[in-house]
């Protein structure tokens, strides 16, 4: 019964928020189209606290990005949008902003996402052409930007940890599991922090990809780091929303590795290549579930559990292959259920 109550407050304080910040941006917008002269609808949920609106105004429309300042940061996302732009990527443009109040007005690049568009028949050619603007990513300015380091990849596999073992499962988590994920944790960090460190989006994934007309734009960039090469390669070809066969993955990993790899003068050690993207995307994979799991618990957003399931299927079937991670695969299969 406490819960229950606990969790409607919680539901009527968010609603509170979200009219608070519906009435903040129809201010703003009065002033910049006149009351009555646009439409606005609300597009699909976020997996952070931003929310977007498709705003329709004189036969033109724009994309309004809700950023409450407590919580997301404007300048953040401006700053990285221009690094990227300065290396060829197309990112929306900024038409407006208000910084005060954590609204931007963008540039609307519709809805073919890479997640809608995609098709047994294009996939290989949209991955290869996403794989080869990752040459023009990594080469954006890292100055200032934070180091995706060893205490955010521990902390990032501790919310697998926390939110999914024991909130979700409600799973007794002993010392014997503790030392599992401690060494997990080491393992995962070493692989990442031994690759050369890049500007790394941080997720590069087909719902953050758009269909532009001839050219893709990428979204959702603002959390990006100075972090592991094979991050974004690993977060695209093991997609946590698409499930791609592991051979299928290993032939875009070559791709990328044929055309990048002597860049950063690795020679031709695709095997070391392979283990680095296999521990990356297994960081990364723990880090999804657990932040799935956050969004139901904490944020009110059910829908992302469904992509638990899928997500983890990763990790299982990459443990088959590292025999370090065996043990883990284990601990998945026979307390967490995953096959």
């Amino acid at each position: 019964m406490r819960l229950s109550i606990i969790q409607a407050h919680k539901r009527q304080r968010r609603e509170t928020c979200r009219m608070e910040r519906k009435r903040l941006a129809k201010r703003w917008l009065n002033r910049l189209f006149g009351d009555g002269h646009y439409t606005i609808n609300r597009l699909g949920g976020d997996a952070s606290f931003r929310r977007y609106y498709r705003l329709h105004c004189r036969r033109k429309t724009f994309l309004l990005m809700d950023a409450p300042p407590d919580k997301e940061d404007c300048y953040r996302f401006i700053d990285i949008g221009a690094r990227l732009s300065a290396v060829g990527i197309k990112t929306p443009v900024i038409h407006r902003a208000n910084m005060e109040s954590g609204f931007l007005l963008l540039e609307d690049f519709g809805d073919q996402s890479y997640y809608h568009a995609i098709s047994d028949k294009s996939a290989d050619r949209m991955y290869r052409e996403a794989l080869t603007m990752l040459d023009d990513i990594s080469r954006a300015e890292t100055n200032n930007l934070p180091a995706y380091g060893r205490a955010l990849i521990t902390e990032e596999v501790r919310l697998f940890f926390d939110w999914y073992c024991k909130r979700h499962l409600r799973l007794d988590m002993g010392d014997a599991e503790r030392r599992l994920f401690n060494d997990l944790s080491d393992l995962l960090a070493n692989a990442m922090l031994e690759q050369p460190q890049v500007f790394a989006h941080g997720d590069y994934h087909c719902r953050n990809l758009m269909c532009c007309g001839n050219q893709f734009g990428v979204l959702d960039y603002q959390d990006a780091s100075r972090g592991a090469l094979l991050y974004d390669v690993a977060s695209l070809c093991k997609d946590c929303y698409l499930r791609w066969p592991a051979a299928q993955a290993d032939e875009w990993l070559a791709f990328w590795w044929r055309r990048t790899g002597s860049r950063y003068a690795l020679g031709a050690d695709m095997e070391l290549c392979r283990r680095w993207f296999d521990l990356t995307a297994v960081q990364r994979h723990l880090k999804a579930a657990g932040i799935f799991a956050r969004l139901n618990y904490r944020d009110g957003k059910p829908a992302y559990l469904r992509d638990i399931p899928r997500t983890l299927s990763y990790v299982v079937e990459t443990a088959e292959r590292h025999p370090e991670l065996h043990a883990f695969r284990d601990f998945l299969t026979r307390k967490a259920g995953v096959s």
